[in-house]
């Protein structure tokens, strides 16, 4: 489970189906939007839909865990949710970098990956080599 830590405090991050909802409602109903609505007008904007974005990954994993305990998964308590008003308290503009490398990595499955020194980076365009090989013959 990807994590991140704000004043000492360690946060689970998860991307299940609690955590889709929660985000599709503030994207207007459409995740596909969620790239366009994290792009805020101005950086407060940004700032502010980060914190949302993490509140709702953040739920998403105490959600799990309080579904844990209610059915006898795991021991413990039950957590209590989070909400907006705590990340925007606890996050401060330059901690974003930092935290959005955490909330991408919850949202793609927790896959970490690490590209290898002196590896180029860049996607294979099958239609651009087709155009090419056309335009040689």
């Amino acid at each position: 489970m990807t994590q991140i830590e704000i004043a000492g405090k360690k946060i689970d991050l998860m991307y299940n189906t609690k955590a889709m909802i929660g985000l599709s409602k503030r994207c207007g109903g459409n995740l596909e939007d969620l790239a366009s609505w994290l792009d805020g007008k101005n950086s407060t904007e940004t700032v502010e839909k980060y914190s949302q974005l993490i509140c709702e990954l953040a739920n998403g994993a105490i959600f799990r865990h309080n579904k844990e305990v209610e059915f006898g998964l795991v021991d413990g308590e039950k957590q209590k949710f989070y909400d907006d008003d705590f990340f925007l308290a606890m996050i401060e503009p330059h901690m974003l970098p930092d935290f959005q490398n955490a909330v991408f990595g919850a949202i793609s499955g927790g896959t970490d990956f690490t590209v290898p020194d002196g590896m180029k980076v860049q996607e294979h365009d099958i239609d651009l080599e087709e155009i090419e090989k056309e335009r040689k013959n």
